[in-house]
């Protein structure tokens, strides 16, 4: 039995895969991580096994730092990272402070964890992130740091690939999807664009990660 980390799950699609892999009674030991402790109690609730709680703020190297020693600790051998997120509006209109913390939480702190473990663990099996099928392919007006970050995830994903075959390090790209993280003034929802749904999205999710012989990068597209 595997140990795996799911980092970034009290919302959106890291909560929808951490609740699929436990009604599958996917791998072994989980861990569980989030900035917020209250969010993780009430997925904790309806984890079907016993997870491990971990709370870390993803913007803070010091917080980075201390978790990274304890998946080290842990031999986590699969880790699923989900954080991420960024202002929205002009991108000169933003205080500085918010893009740097798109930029750290959706890149640079998944890169130094990715470093660090290929470093550092030689029992890392599998690192997957997640991209955007909209934010990390083309200009997304309003959302400047979160799209940089998202465009430097997935060249970081495909220059890895292209330098090592260590570890089945992955990006999976949905579309819009319909979570509380899409505001309801937002452009796709205004649109009526259409959205997948987030249970739908985790079970590919995992029937992805669990195929040995899947893509490198997988595209998502909501039907319709």
């Amino acid at each position: 039995m595997e140990t795996i980390a799911f980092l970034g799950c009290s919302r959106g699609l890291g909560r929808a895969v951490a609740l699929e892999c436990s009604a599958r009674s996917l791998f072994g030991k989980k861990i569980l991580v989030a900035r917020k402790r209250d969010k993780l109690e009430s997925l904790e609730k309806e984890i079907q096994e016993s997870p491990e709680l971990r709370v870390c703020d993803f913007s803070k190297s010091d917080d980075v730092e201390s978790l990274l020693e304890e998946l080290i600790r842990l031999k986590v051998e699969r880790v699923f990272y989900f954080a991420a997120g960024g202002p929205f509006g002009p991108f000169e209109k933003k205080n500085w402070k918010d893009h740097q913390w798109a930029l750290q939480v959706s890149l640079l702190t998944p890169a130094r964890i990715l470093h660090e473990l290929m470093n550092k663990h030689g029992g890392l099996k599998q690192f997957v992130v997640v991209g955007s099928l909209i934010a990390d392919a083309k200009a997304d007006p309003g959302a400047a740091s979160y799209s940089s970050a998202k465009h430097g995830l997935k060249g970081l994903v495909e220059s890895i690939n292209g330098e090592s075959g260590s570890v089945d390090l992955r990006i999976f790209r949905p579309g819009y999807m319909d979570t509380e993280l899409l505001p309801i003034q937002s452009k796709p929802r205004k649109e009526g664009v259409s959205l997948l749904n987030p249970k739908e999205a985790s079970k590919a999710f995992v029937d992805w990660v669990l195929d040995p012989n899947g893509e490198k990068n997988l595209d998502l597209e909501a039907p319709g």
